[in-house]
């Protein structure tokens, strides 16, 4: 009994350190890996306590269940914050995608595309028959 909960924490541990320390891993698989260290680190903890292990085996196992767990929500946390720097965001969780400026463009601060919008908007409505307008355009 001692060795297969042994076996079981060794597996935890080296599947924590995999999750948390391995560079080449996709962001999605971390909090799996550490998700199965975690199952071995609670099989190995119930394995303890069912067979009446001696105290300082279950105090161990629960010790090892609870650093599996910090393990995990460390992976979901380094899952998270490679996510939010994929999508431009800061290193503390911040957005960093902001919407543009529309300078650049025509006068009046107007964006480049403004000009052409306008004049495609105007070719669509004077197509467009008299009846089919819900709304009649506002003067400036």
């Amino acid at each position: 009994m001692i060795l297969s909960v042994a076996a079981a924490e060794a597996m935890m541990v080296l599947l924590l350190w995999i999750a948390l320390a391995g560079r080449g891993i996709a962001r999605i698989v971390r909090p799996l890996i550490a998700m199965v260290g975690l199952s071995f680190a609670f099989g190995a903890w119930v394995e303890a306590l069912l067979a009446h292990a001696p105290w300082w085996m279950i105090v161990l196992a629960g010790g090892l269940f609870a650093l599996s767990s910090a393990g995990l929500g460390a992976a979901i946390h380094l899952a998270t914050r490679e996510e939010s720097a994929e999508a431009g965001g800061d290193a503390n969780g911040g957005r960093g995608l902001t919407p543009e400026s529309p300078g650049g463009g025509g006068g009046d601060g107007q964006p480049e595309w403004w000009p052409d919008f306008e004049r495609e908007l105007a070719s669509y409505t004077a197509q467009q028959a008299p009846g089919e307008r819900v709304r009649q355009p506002v003067e400036r």
